[in-house]
């Protein structure tokens, strides 16, 4: 009976810690997805200014 009663405790907290993992892992992933989105936005933001250094003389039009 402790043999069955250690398997059923063993089996409840494999179900916890996967249920913890699962819940760490689709955090992990949206951090993941939001870091690449600013890593995104700063390449933009990058070329951008980059572009508008290598302006020279007086510009007429924006685009």
């Amino acid at each position: 009976a402790s043999v069955a009663l250690d398997q059923t405790e063993q089996a409840e907290n494999e179900k916890k810690l996967r249920t913890i993992y699962g819940e760490k892992h689709s955090r992990f992933q949206e951090l993941e997805a939001l870091i690449q989105e600013k890593n995104d936005t700063k390449e933009i933001l990058t070329n951008f200014i980059t572009k508008l250094e290598d302006l020279t003389g007086e510009q007429t039009e924006f685009r």
